[in-house]
């Protein structure tokens, strides 16, 4: 009996399925029981957004208490719209708070978001650094000039170390930057840069050493 070209076909694909399978069965990791140092914390929940509605404080509060088994510190990326709230909710549960200001061009909010870092890193012990922008020269939403002024600002005011957030390259662009800041906090992302993922841990050091 003669095969139909199509049932050929298929039984191929089948096979081809089938060794695909084979090879790429899923693996399951252990279960990571320690804690985690630090996340980077973003309170919006569905339906909530930076321009839409903002989280409440009970909410954060639930977040706080979700997470504090689980990492010693957060790191937050603005100090308005109820996150300003997140260093004293955190301190309730014993978690330590990298308290960010979101900089970008628009100066009146750009004023409350210094306001509210600098008062919660003095209300609040647990806020061990502070982060006065976060890819700000990245987006060209400031000057560096003006990202500069904003840092001393802040570092005047506060008792805590303080930097900003921006990726590898726009510390190398701007040693000036370097001088301005108590660390450097960098951002190395290999998947946006499309870096494979059997080269993604090499590329973060050597980026790391670089900026070093």
């Amino acid at each position: 009996m003669r095969v139909p070209g199509y049932a050929i076909a298929a039984l191929v694909v089948l096979a081809n399925i089938a060794v695909w399978m084979g090879f790429n069965r899923p693996q399951v990791a252990d279960p990571w029981e320690r804690q985690i140092n630090g996340v980077s914390y973003s309170p919006y929940r569905e339906g909530q957004g930076p321009n839409g509605a903002h989280p409440t404080f009970d909410q954060i509060d639930r977040d706080m208490a979700l997470l504090s088994d689980k990492v010693r510190s957060v790191r937050t990326y603005s100090s308005t719209d109820g996150s300003e709230n997140v260093g004293l909710l955190a301190r309730r549960y014993g978690l330590n708070v990298i308290a960010g200001a979101w900089i970008d061009g628009r100066l009146d909010r750009n004023a409350k978001e210094i306001a509210n870092v600098v008062a919660m890193a003095r209300d609040n012990r647990n806020v061990t650094r502070v982060l006065v922008g976060n890819e700000a020269l990245l987006r060209n939403d400031v000057s560096i000039d003006d990202l500069i002024a904003y840092i001393r600002q802040v570092r005047t005011q506060v008792k805590v170390p303080v930097s900003t957030a921006e990726p590898w390259h726009v510390w190398l662009a701007h040693p000036e930057l370097g001088r301005e800041v108590d660390f450097i906090a960098i951002h190395i992302l290999p998947y946006w840069e499309g870096i494979p993922a059997d080269k993604a841990v090499d590329y973060v050091m050597q980026r790391y050493q670089q900026v070093k």
